[in-house]
């Protein structure tokens, strides 16, 4: 198991990753461009919930397991 998400995206224009908890939670909110490593080393066992958003809107969604 890792400590790190890693998300690409194919666009040169800023966006921002935003993490959740299972209870919608916002834990975690980064802007990048290209792509971004996020260290989860700090979360607890459980699930989690991404979403990319840019200028037009959420581009891309996702969970990830901390075991």
């Amino acid at each position: 198991i890792t400590n790190q998400l890693t998300v690409k995206i194919n666009d040169n224009d800023q966006a921002k990753i935003i993490l959740y908890d299972i209870a919608s939670r916002k834990l975690l909110q980064q802007t990048f461009i290209n792509s971004v490593n996020l260290n989860t080393k700090h979360l607890a066992k459980g699930i989690y919930l991404y979403e990319v958003r840019n200028k037009n809107g959420v581009i891309k969604k996702g969970k990830v397991v901390k075991e």
